[in-house]
């Protein structure tokens, strides 16, 4: 007997895509899907454009758990609160 995983979270085996069905009417999901099951908070273009260099924004999220910054939909950062009341990002997708 083997084991197999059937998912990971949300995400579960019946719903991938085989790689040669991957195009124009079939794609993979955005950044912003792929972390949706974070907390998230929306961040003007100027506070986009410093996350996008790495930079801390004031913020009030919480230093417990990773949540994500977005811009009209868009996944800037995933990052923490800090002790400070900044928000700290750990990755950058983009900025604005």
């Amino acid at each position: 007997a083997a084991l197999r995983r059937e998912a990971i979270g949300e995400w579960r085996v019946s719903d991938a895509v085989p790689m040669d069905r991957l195009g124009k009417d079939v794609g993979l999901l955005t950044p912003a899907a792929s972390v949706a099951h974070l907390p998230s908070f929306e961040v003007t273009v100027e506070e986009a454009e410093a996350l996008g260099h790495g930079r801390r924004i004031p913020s009030d999220r919480p230093t417990t758990r990773p949540s994500a910054a977005v811009l009209a939909g868009r996944l800037i950062a995933v990052g923490h609160g800090t002790p400070e009341g900044l928000f700290q990002p750990d990755v950058v997708m983009e900025g604005a």
